[in-house]
């Protein structure tokens, strides 16, 4: 248990309030290398259709992902707005993938373009 005491101090360092927190301590995250080889870029063009990516190379984990106009983004499936996850413009996104998959969007302000890049274990 660690304990964290805050103390509320007025303009002339008189104490206003203080109250004291426990917590237990928490564990360490593990770390993870992350694929570093990039790989295969596409340019996926959405409309009102969606638009989906050709299957991704066997060694592919991750992708770094970003639009033309806001989007909606789903991996493995057809995207729909129901289904999927927005992406606004000017954002790039990290998605972990499987080799063999395929990304797919369709459009929530304008027609546009996604663009992918795949990266593998080096």
């Amino acid at each position: 248990m660690k304990n964290l005491l805050v103390l509320v101090l007025t303009a002339t360092f008189a104490l206003s309030f203080a109250t004291e927190y426990s917590f237990a301590a928490k564990p360490v995250p593990k770390a993870y290398a992350a694929p570093k080889k990039p790989g295969t870029v596409q340019k996926v063009s959405y409309s009102t259709v969606a638009g989906t990516s050709s299957a991704f190379n066997a060694a592919s984990r991750l992708l770094r992902i970003a639009c033309t106009t806001d989007c909606w983004v789903i991996v493995g499936t057809t995207a729909t707005i129901s289904n999927a996850a927005y992406l606004p413009i000017g954002v790039v996104e990290y998605v972990s993938v499987s080799g063999g998959a395929t990304i797919s969007a369709i459009r929530a302000t304008a027609d546009g373009a996604l663009s992918i890049e795949e990266f593998s274990d080096p």
